[in-house]
Order: C-alpha cells, then sequence, then structure tokens
C-alpha cells in the first residue's frame, strides 16, 4: 500500500467516524426533542424532587413553540443580516444581559446553601477553623474525596472574603457563567465560520435562563463547565493553527491546563476530557500529527493531577488519609432503581444508606452495590418492556425537564417549606405564583427551539459533520450515554445540554435563511 492510499484510508476512517457520530447524535437529539415537544416535567410546589409530568405545561410549551418559530420564520425570511448591529455589539449586548440577569437574579435569592451545598460550607468553615475534631468526626469526606478540590476553593474563599459569605462565591459563578456563554459562542465561530450562525447562539445561550439563574448554586459545576468549554476552544485553535507548531503547543497546552482545573472543581468534567481526547486520537489517526501524542498524555497527566493533589492537599490539612471513598458502582446500582420519593434513577441516597452498613469498608459496599447491579439487570432482562419503560422514564424525567432545577437549587433540598426565605411578594410570584408558571412555559419554549434546531441540523448533515464540529456532539453523547446508566437528575445534564446550542443555531439558520444547494455547498468546503 502505498502513501497516498494510507493516507486516504485513514482519511475515510474519519469520516465513517464522523458519520457515526452525526447519525447517533441525529437519532438521540431528535428522540428528546419529540419527547420534550409532548412532555413538560415539572417539580411540585412544595419543592420536593418528585418531578412529574404536566400536560397543560406541555401544551402551553409546544403551542408557544410553533407560535415563536413560525414568528421567526417569517421574520427571518424578511430580514436582511447587513442591517443587523455587529457580532461585536452582539458579544456586549450579552455581556450587559447576562449581568443584569445575574446580578437581579443574587439579589432575589438569597437562600442559604443546603443539602451537598451547605455542607461544601460548612466544611469549609471547619477548615478555616481548624476544627479537627468535626472533621474526623464527619464521613462525607471520607465518602466523597473528589469533593476536596470544590471544598479547599471554599475555603479560600472564605480566608478572602469571610466565613459564611456567600456573595463571593456566587458572584465567581456569575463571572463563569459570563465565561461560559462567550466561549460557547467563540466555539461557534470556529465550527460554523458563519456571522449569522454565532448570532444566533448569542441570542440562544443568553435566552437560556436556567444556566444564568445557577449562579446560586454553591457547587463546581458552573466554574467547571467554563474551564471545559476553555478546553474545548483551545483544542479547536490548536487543530486549526495546524501551520504553526509553537501555536498549536500553546493551545494544546492551555487545553490540558483548563481540564485540569475544570476536573479540580467537578470530577465529572472526565466526560467532556473523554471527548477531548477521542478527538485528538482521531486527529492523530487521520493525519499522523505526532504533537497530537503530546497533548494526549497532557490531558491524562491533567487528569491524575486533579484526581490525586486535592486529595493530597485535604489529607495533609486534616491529618486523615481519605482512602476509603464510596465505590462508584454504588452510584450504577442507584442510578438502576425505582424510587417511592423520586424519579426512576435519579438520586436517592442510596450511597449514603449502603456506605453507612458497612462504613469505611468499601469492598463492601462495593459487592453490595454489584450484587443490587445484578439484580437489576436480571429485571430488565426478564421483563424487557419495564426495562424500555423504566429507563423512558429517566430520560424522560431528566431531559424534558425545561429549568433544569435552576429554582430547586436555591429553593428545594429541605424536603419542605424554607425557613430562609425572604417572604418578598416578587420571590413568592417566582416560587410557585404566575412568575412560576410564565418561567416554565418560557423555558420550555426555549428547550424545544434548541431541540429542534439541533435535530435540524444533525438530520440534514447525515453524512457527517467535520471533525471541527463533532466535538461538542461527542461530549453530548457521552453525557447521555453516562446518565442513562449512572445516577441522574436534570440539573446534572444542563452541560450537555447547552452544547446542543450551536447546533440548534446552525439548524434555524439552515431553515430560515439557507436554501439547500447553499447548505451543501458549504458542508462541501468544510469538510475539506
Amino acid at each position: 500500500m502505498n502513501k497516498t492510499t494510507q493516507e486516504n484510508t485513514h482519511l475515510k476512517i474519519e469520516d465513517i467516524f464522523n458519520r457515526f457520530i452525526t447519525l447517533l447524535a441525529a437519532l438521540i437529539v431528535t428522540c428528546l426533542g419529540i419527547a420534550a415537544l409532548f412532555h413538560t416535567i415539572i417539580f411540585p410546589l412544595d419543592y420536593s424532587e418528585k418531578p412529574t409530568n404536566s400536560l397543560k405545561y406541555s401544551i402551553a410549551g409546544t403551542v408557544g413553540f410553533f407560535i415563536l418559530a413560525g414568528a421567526a420564520y417569517y421574520t427571518g425570511k424578511h430580514l436582511k443580516f447587513k442591517r443587523l448591529p455587529s457580532l461585536k455589539t452582539f458579544y456586549r449586548i450579552q455581556t450587559y444581559t447576562a449581568l443584569f440577569i445575574g446580578l437581579t437574579w443574587l439579589s432575589i435569592a438569597t437562600t442559604s446553601p443546603v443539602a451537598d451545598q451547605g455542607t461544601s460550607i460548612t466544611l469549609s468553615i471547619w477548615l478555616q477553623n481548624n476544627d479537627l475534631g468535626n472533621l474526623h468526626a464527619n464521613d462525607y469526606l471520607q465518602q466523597y474525596p473528589f469533593q476536596s478540590g470544590y471544598i479547599l476553593f471554599c475555603t479560600l474563599m472564605g480566608q478572602l472574603f469571610g466565613m459564611n459569605n456567600m456573595l463571593p462565591i456566587r458572584l465567581f459563578n456569575l463571572l463563569m457563567i459570563i465565561v461560559s456563554l462567550k466561549t460557547l459562542c467563540k466555539i461557534t465561530e470556529r465550527m460554523f465560520k458563519n456571522d449569522a450562525v454565532t448570532k444566533t447562539t448569542i441570542v440562544l445561550s443568553t435566552a437560556f435562563l436556567p444556566l444564568i439563574l445557577f449562579a446560586t448554586f454553591i457547587y463546581g459545576n458552573i466554574p467547571s463547565l467554563a474551564f471545559c468549554l476553555l478546553a474545548c476552544l483551545l483544542q479547536m485553535a490548536a487543530i486549526q493553527a495546524s501551520d504553526d507548531i509553537r501555536k498549536r503547543l500553546a493551545y494544546g497546552t492551555l487545553s490540558a491546563a483548563c481540564l485540569f482545573v475544570a476536573l479540580w472543581f467537578k470530577p465529572n468534567s472526565l466526560i467532556f476530557l473523554i471527548g477531548i481526547e477521542l478527538i485528538w486520537l482521531v486527529i492523530l489517526f487521520a493525519h499522523k500529527r505526532v504533537l497530537v501524542i503530546t497533548f494526549i498524555i497532557l490531558g491524562a497527566v491533567a487528569y491524575i493531577a486533579a484526581s490525586a493533589i486535592p486529595i493530597f492537599l485535604m489529607e495533609s490539612r486534616i491529618n486523615v488519609p481519605l482512602d476509603n471513598p464510596t465505590p462508584k458502582t454504588a452510584w450504577i446500582a442507584m442510578g438502576l432503581q425505582e424510587s417511592r420519593d423520586r424519579a426512576p434513577g435519579w438520586y436517592n441516597n442510596y450511597v449514603v444508606n449502603i456506605y453507612k452498613e458497612a462504613p469505611h469498608d468499601n469492598n463492601q459496599v462495593d459487592a453490595m452495590a454489584k450484587e443490587a447491579i445484578a439484580q437489576r439487570i436480571q429485571a430488565f432482562t426478564q421483563d424487557p418492556l419495564y426495562a424500555a419503560h423504566f429507563f423512558t422514564r429517566k430520560v424522560a424525567t431528566t431531559w424534558a425537564e425545561p429549568t433544569f432545577q435552576s429554582l430547586w437549587i436555591s429553593y428545594g433540598g429541605t424536603g419542605g417549606e424554607r425557613a430562609d426565605l425572604t417572604q418578598s411578594k416578587l420571590e413568592h410570584e417566582i416560587m410557585r405564583g404566575g412568575l412560576h408558571a410564565i418561567y416554565i412555559v418560557y423555558c420550555d419554549i426555549i428547550q424545544n427551539i434548541i431541540y429542534i434546531g439541533a435535530s435540524y441540523c444533525l438530520i440534514f448533515r447525515w453524512r457527517g459533520l467535520p471533525t471541527k464540529q463533532i466535538t461538542l456532539i461527542v461530549i453530548f453523547l457521552g453525557g447521555f450515554t453516562f446518565h442513562l446508566f449512572w445516577e441522574t437528575k436534570s440539573d446534572y445534564v444542563l452541560p450537555y445540554f447547552l452544547l446542543l446550542i450551536p447546533y440548534a443555531a446552525a439548524g434555524w439558520h439552515d431553515t430560515i435563511f439557507t436554501n439547500r444547494k447553499m447548505i451543501y455547498s458549504q458542508l462541501k468546503v468544510q469538510s475539506k
């Protein structure tokens, strides 16, 4: 086999990979879009974590979607993009809008952190006070040592701005949200090289209010998302700087550094890392770029370092080895369970209960979890219809809940009425009044717009997205697969849903502004 034939073979394999990913994503996103059109999952007004489908909200969201989509189509057909503000102006408006909404929300949602949020703050206060007695008596770090990175961050923030001062952390979250929005749009610029698509991404991402409302969330999700998106952007910059080795090395190294920070804040960023590493492997195999091996190694080093360093620092601080964590099989077992008080496969305290049965013995916990998994697999294989029903309900409650628990994280988590509410009329309206209903319908419309737009984009590009457009959808598929079997909640999948927005923007742009011949010609150019 000569050199040219080998190159063609490798490129053909790259095309096959891209086509497989595109087709698989098109199937999954289309199913999610159909599910979201006919289902709107909501939480009870007492904020118990028992989501159910609401027919009236589903009808309102679907009707609203078709009205807005029709208006956008009609307006777009008569709109000249040259008359719109520049891309720079769009970015500026996005920043001001997100800042205004975020600061307004922080002034309204002033409840204290509870559940895992509250535990992170409590442990950080004990660390600041060097309260080793409570730290040794509490099993949280022993069960979940991977939370060490974020707890150390909260400790630092407490030392800088004062204990129990949540505002600096929430302002930091808002900054990270703005970084996430802008980075996602910059990624779109590199993916599609089309100002109209980028402007549409700016509009859709800014309109996706659940992300901005997560500014109150005292957890590692938001900063982790920002650095994950920065890692994706830097990888794209490294790929596209093919003629400048120094730039490629700088961008690739910075991408790995961002992954390290993301993993420090939230270990589940591993899904982003795996997606990025997979793209590096495709490029290595298809284009024989030896430098890519360095980036793959740096990604692995980032994971190992981010997994070990925070735990090492925490162990040094509290003088206790954190060597008996709850095994990962426990989360898989929980993700396969029914629950009386929660949706199928949702968090249900199983990992806490099983740890209490065998404290500090992760081998026994692992054996118990594996037995529970085996029992559920047996139940699924014996009754395939039940298995299909279980996973359908799990997926629907996870991916068709349009608020992504953006209100629940501020007003839920206690199993009852919050004692720290301001009792303002505005807060009451948002919690369970008219504004609450409006917010759900609004989020449902936005969710439908993103799903349907992304579905159209992926279906129309079934021949396979080019590699520069495939990274985000690979990571989305990773997140979908992970939470199909792992423990789930709708707030867990918000980062992966966000990745659909660039594809949704491209899909709606294609629908409204571009004819089929032009799209085909663009696809041919992009694939080269």
